[in-house]
């Protein structure tokens, strides 16, 4: 458990009400705030292996009809010993999502990724690059220049509905910000069953959306590929051209990958490797879900061909072993037929 658990004064228990109907008895203390309690909650139902899935940004401890927010100190809002406070869970962003900017302007390029973990915090990352026609010299910066921005944010989720408000506590910021203030705080709203959101950009403008990875297109509607299970097809299967069916390729390329057995090995390693060190593209023109790090398609794939190496290295010498067997029993029988040859050659000769 955390210090910051340790070191709080204990000052009476309070009695949550869970989803499920039970009540659960949890310590407190009067400066805890109500982020502190959420958190010492969800290390209780680990404890008593109840998986409680839901990250703290997803619980709402209501006293009476108040909602208690993150930020309330417990003895401020008049919680005393035996109180009882009731535990709603509502849907949270969890996991990475993405936005990449597609603009009919091939000089201005972003990127967006919103990461959501299971304790409730958050951390947007933005990368913003515009191509200026400027001259570059040993004094050229792109982040001074204003040609490339950098820009991160971390803090606290608190979601109230499909509402998300994000208090930003820690920030970093590379490039030309002119006249832009320090950002505090950004609000989203949660689409599509979690699978998709909106957020407000740093600045107040246009909102952006994002989605999960696990999605090809903006409305949730084409889940992508998995990386890793083409993969995996390309190294047990690929030789019969099972990889580029998966990706959506019969024809010509699954097909044509089948008649020739992996191109004699050669097609089958190219796509191996293709496949396992990024995403490629399929058939519906997305690319597959990057769930493949670098280190496991490395080690995969050493793995596999030291396999290979050793398979053929077995079956090449079991076969110079039957040979050298063959070559010996053929020896034996030359030298079988020599001998009878000398016992019962010749004109006249007698047997005994």
């Amino acid at each position: 458990m955390d210090n910051e658990f340790a070191s709080l004064p204990e000052s009476g228990t309070l009695r949550i009400l869970t989803t499920n109907g039970e009540e659960t008895l949890l310590s407190f203390g009067a400066t805890d705030t109500v982020r502190v309690l959420k958190k010492r909650l969800q290390e209780l139902f680990a404890i008593q292996s109840q998986q409680l899935a839901a990250p703290c940004s997803a619980m709402r401890l209501i006293s009476g009809n108040d909602v208690l927010l993150d930020h309330c100190v417990l003895g401020d809002r008049g919680v005393v010993d035996g109180d009882q406070l009731t535990l709603v869970l509502s849907h949270a962003p969890l996991g990475t999502f993405e936005y990449n900017m597609e603009s009919f302007d091939p000089d201005i390029w972003a990127a967006v990724t919103a990461s959501f973990t299971q304790d409730g915090e958050f951390c947007i990352y933005i990368e913003e690059e515009e191509m200026l026609s400027i001259e570059e010299d040993e004094a050229y910066d792109p982040f001074l220049d204003g040609n490339l921005w950098e820009h991160s944010y971390r803090g606290p989720v608190e979601v109230a509905g499909s509402q998300i408000q994000m208090s930003v506590q820690n920030s970093h910021r590379l490039g030309s910000f002119d006249g832009i203030l320090e950002v505090g705080l950004l609000l989203g709203e949660i689409l599509s069953f979690t699978s998709a959101l909106r957020v407000f950009g740093p600045e107040g403008g246009d909102l952006v959306r994002m989605v999960s990875p696990a999605w090809a297109d903006p409305n949730c509607e084409t889940p992508r590929k998995s990386q890793q299970i083409a993969f995996l097809i390309s190294m047990f299967g690929g030789f019969l051209g099972l990889d580029q069916l998966y990706l959506g390729y019969f024809f010509p390329y699954g097909l044509f990958k089948l008649l020739t057995a992996g191109g004699l090995g050669l097609w089958w390693i190219y796509d191996l490797v293709r496949i396992g060190s990024s995403p490629v593209g399929t058939a519906a023109s997305f690319k597959v879900m990057n769930n493949v790090p670098h280190w496991a398609f490395v080690l995969s794939a050493t793995a596999l061909f030291v396999a290979l190496g050793f398979i053929y290295s077995a079956w090449s010498i079991q076969r110079q072993r039957v040979q050298k067997q063959r070559e010996v029993m053929m020896l034996q029988a030359e030298s079988a037929a020599l001998e009878s040859q000398r016992r019962f050659s010749g004109y006249g000769s007698t047997l005994s």
